[in-house]
């Protein structure tokens, strides 16, 4: 297919057809500037790979932690059913991920480093000249150009302090995984010393397992404390409660309803009978009282013959108004005594409504009581034993491998990107009509000098 008269690769042989591509003349394209696209590639390869040696290498270590809070039957023995529905378990899931916010904690990474002496920064050991100088160029050049962001971001040089910044470093470097549903957990780290990977996951690891357990401990004796001093305030109610029945019943005497009434009953109807009594015996007294008076009127006539008799009727008289006297009193007395008892039987009632308010009132701070007590059994046991099984299950492994850079990854992701950006470099430049130290010379095609020599001949 020739190429057409403008030096484009399409050609449009009908006005309104689509235009096609000249495969020939892509060809002739690559093949002049095969040797630009294999130096760019080659340079560019060569590039990623030898970037890989500077960058650091890093080493994953990882152990395997178990974590299953113990499910534990209590009160007593009683079923969680008796209670209503269980509380949900966590699922494993939430349990992983809050272990890995956890883990990047500084309440767990800064005990680790402390340990370890991360902070630290101390001279590679054992290593060869050419990397120990890479190592502090590189330092040096990180450094720098942190200096200068600070500038720019804040006008002036802000820096982190050590362990700050290990802190950053270590956070980004920690992860826990939970691959599957259950209670196995991963914990990984990347460093670039591999013996020192495994140093951190081995301490990440212990400081884990026993924030876990002190924090269900600390939990448990908060729990205990509060349900004892729960407690501490029943037995206070109660007794005071029972102080006050206790008072209550003395001072009005008071054991039963039924019984009262019934004692009640019984002793104000012997009151009424004797102050019945009594109030007969005054009035056959103020009778008799009468006719002493009548006999003393009628032997006051005759005086001189019957003295003795008046004197003797007058006496008996005084004696009848003396017990008459005494009567009244005891009908008074009987009188009170039955106001007095009449006002304790219509009070029962509301006595009784006290007494059982404060029956109730002790009966349920009773049973809330021993509720309280048995909540503080359980959570004794809580203290006493284990509420949770946490623990590293084997030390980490010192890696042999980096896990990063993957030098044939790089260099093959650079290889292709190289080769696509090369080959359209090469179209662009050969359309603009620019030649590189690289590129051949463009051939002419027999088509092209006969329409040269057509049109200098006409």
């Amino acid at each position: 297919m020739p190429e057409a008269e403008d030096g484009s690769l399409f050609q449009v042989t009908n006005p309104g057809a689509n235009p096609r591509i000249d495969l020939r003349s892509v060809t002739d394209v690559l093949v002049r500037q095969k040797t630009f696209i294999l130096l760019f590639s080659l340079s560019a390869m060569l590039t990623s790979l030898s970037l890989t040696y500077v960058f650091s290498e890093r080493y994953r270590a990882a152990t395997t932690i178990l974590y299953r809070p113990l499910e534990r039957n209590l009160l007593k023995g009683k079923t969680a059913e008796a209670f209503g529905m269980p509380a949900p378990f966590p699922l494993a899931q939430t349990v992983g991920q809050t272990l890995n916010d956890t883990v990047q904690n500084e309440v767990i990474l800064r005990p680790v480093i402390e340990k370890l002496q991360l902070h630290v920064e101390g001279s590679p050991t054992n290593v060869v000249w050419y990397k120990g100088w890479y190592y502090r160029s590189k330092n040096f050049a990180k450094g720098t150009v942190k200096n200068a962001w600070s500038i720019l971001k804040y006008g002036r040089v802000l820096q982190d302090t050590a362990m700050v910044g290990t802190i950053k470093g270590l956070r980004a470097n920690i992860e826990v995984l939970s691959a599957s549903a259950s209670n196995i957990y991963i914990l990984t780290v990347k460093d670039k010393y591999p013996r020192r990977a495994a140093a951190i996951v081995d301490t990440t690891g212990e400081t884990l397992v026993n924030w876990i357990r002190s924090e269900y401990l600390a939990a448990a004796e908060s729990r205990l404390r509060r349900l004892e001093e729960q407690l501490e305030r029943k037995e206070e109610a109660i007794n005071l409660l029972r102080e006050e029945r206790r008072g209550l019943l003395e001072k009005e005497s008071f054991v039963s309803l039924p019984e009262d009434t019934s004692r009640g009953l019984s002793n104000l109807y012997a009151l009424e009978m004797e102050r019945t009594a009594v109030a007969a015996q005054a009035a056959q007294k103020e009778e008799e009282i009468a006719e002493y008076e009548r006999r003393i009127q009628g032997k006051a006539k005759d005086y001189r013959r019957s003295s003795e008799d008046v004197r003797t009727m007058r006496s008996n008289m005084v004696l009848e108004q003396v017990a008459l006297q005494g009567l009244r009193g005891l009908e008074a007395h009987l009188e009170a005594s039955l106001l007095e008892l009449r006002a304790q039987l219509k009070a029962l009632p509301l006595l009784k409504s006290r007494v059982d308010d404060l029956e109730m009132r002790i009966e349920s701070l009773t049973h809330d009581y021993h509720h309280l007590q048995d909540l503080r059994m359980e959570a004794l046991e809580a203290v006493q034993s284990d509420q949770v099984e946490a623990r590293v299950l084997h030390p980490a492994v010192v890696p042999t491998r980096p896990i990063q850079p993957i030098r044939i990854y790089h260099v093959g992701l650079t290889a292709v990107l190289s080769l696509l950006f090369s080959v359209g470099a090469a179209f662009v430049m050969d359309f603009l009509g620019i030649r590189t130290f690289s590129s051949s010379p463009r051939r002419e095609r027999p088509a092209e000098t006969e329409g040269t020599q057509q049109s200098a001949s006409g």
